[in-house]
């Protein structure tokens, strides 16, 4: 008992005397870091060198799709390989696609037909990584911490989008793209590296040995995952308001970087408007951290989305780097309610045999919008100013979590969540 309990967590308070969770934390501290960097270093390389929302869209686009084909498949793998297993793979495999990119930068530099194949790869390793990060998390800490342990992990991540921009914003204005992803490279090993003294004991692989029934074993797993959230309203109602409100708040992201190129603010300037959205969600994340949450409602999350949509809108009037970098923080606080209690409610109500299926089922649908409002923010920023999309990203996800809300209520969705968690 005292073993699990050191590496299980099952008895203990304090979360972060769980070794286990420990070197999740610690994996995904070096893996977030190198993400928030590559994000803004090849963001900022498209608008510098081809100053184009076309190609910018195009680019996420393809990434997104990736995610969306290799999604479902992502998550039946997840449960019958092992989280941690497929955490270290992803780990080295993006390892690898920096050194490319990296080896690239010191001989010449990046032909766009490279960008997008790469981007599709990084895009096909997500759909494996991003559900075997959420389901190895309820093996590492007692039920009753669920709440705590993703708000932990949630403000280590936003916490990490300050540093990632801000390190970022400042490498690219005093040195090379080289630099930066050779740092980049250095975080994802150091990740699979810590991923990799994670002890689970009852993980396996349960397809080696089975013949010619592997393939009618995937796919009755992966079917087993979507029946079980057709029968879940909650989960329904979730990825459907997720699926719609992504439109405006990921479709926003393809034209962040053409705003502050718009008003003059520079490289630098983009870091610090990240890292500002990023500090609101750390600081909101952090509070979660010390109350625990033992019924989480669907009403925080639509709360969230509500919230971001009112004050992405509210942008739309803004030139001041100023009012821009608060706006940003208040939306980064609904983004907390947000990013903290989906894996919460997720956790309350799936079974951990599940866990995997089902997050890569609730992440394939809700970001299938994700690539295409990249493309058509991306390509409509060719056409009309970047203020314009803020106005018309915040209308939409204002009347998407507004709707919700009302149905919610309608359905009293709030108590049949309370009840399925005790």
């Amino acid at each position: 008992m005292k073993y699990f309990q050191y590496y299980g967590g099952t008895e203990l308070s304090n979360i972060f005397k769980v070794k286990n969770f420990n070197f999740y934390f610690l994996g995904n501290l070096f893996s977030g870091i190198g993400d928030a960097i590559f994000t803004i270093t090849l963001s900022w390389y498209i608008v510098d060198v081809h100053q184009s929302g076309y190609i910018m869209g195009t680019v996420l686009l393809l990434m997104g799709i990736a995610r969306f084909v290799f999604g479902l498949i992502g998550g039946a793998i997840v449960d019958n390989m092992g989280p941690r297993r497929v955490m270290i793979s992803s780990d080295l495999l993006r390892g690898i696609i920096i050194a490319v990119f990296y080896s690239f930068f010191i001989f010449s530099t990046i032909p766009l037909w490279l960008i997008i194949i790469i981007s599709i790869t990084f895009g096909i390793v997500d759909a494996f990584y991003w559900p075997a990060a959420d389901a190895i998390k309820p093996r590492l800490v007692a039920k009753e911490l669920y709440s705590k342990a993703n708000s932990s992990y949630y403000t280590m991540v936003r916490i990490l989008n300050i540093v990632g921009p801000a390190i970022g914003g400042f490498l690219l204005g005093l040195y090379s793209y080289s630099l930066i992803y050779l740092l980049i490279f250095i975080s994802f090993i150091l990740s699979a590296i810590s991923i990799n003294f994670i002890d689970l004991k009852e993980e396996r692989i349960k397809y080696i040995n089975k013949g010619g029934k592997i393939v009618r074993k995937f796919i009755d797993d992966v079917v087993e995952g979507l029946l079980f959230v057709k029968n879940e309203k909650i989960l329904i109602i979730l990825i459907s308001t997720m699926t719609l409100a992504n439109i405006g708040a990921n479709g926003i992201m393809a034209v962040l970087p053409f705003q502050v190129k718009v008003l003059e603010f520079g490289a630098n300037g983009l870091g610090m408007l990240q890292m500002s959205l990023a500090l609101g969600s750390a600081i909101a994340g952090g509070i979660f951290t010390f109350k625990s949450i033992k019924t989480p409602s669907l009403n925080y999350v639509l709360i969230g989305f509500l919230g971001q949509g009112v004050f992405f809108g509210i942008i739309t009037w803004f030139n001041s780097f100023t009012y821009i970098l608060v706006s940003l923080f208040i939306v980064g606080i609904f983004t907390a309610l947000v990013g903290v209690f989906i894996p919460t409610i997720l956790q309350t109500i799936v079974p951990q045999q599940l866990m995997g299926r089902v997050s890569s089922v609730l992440m394939t649908f809700s970001m299938a919008s994700t690539p295409i409002s990249h493309f058509i923010f991306g390509f409509l920023t060719d056409l009309y100013s970047p203020s314009i999309m803020f106005l018309i990203a915040g209308l939409i996800e204002t009347a998407v979590a507004l709707i919700a809300l009302f149905y919610v209520k309608k359905l009293k969705l709030k108590q049949v969540l309370e009840r399925k968690a005790i």
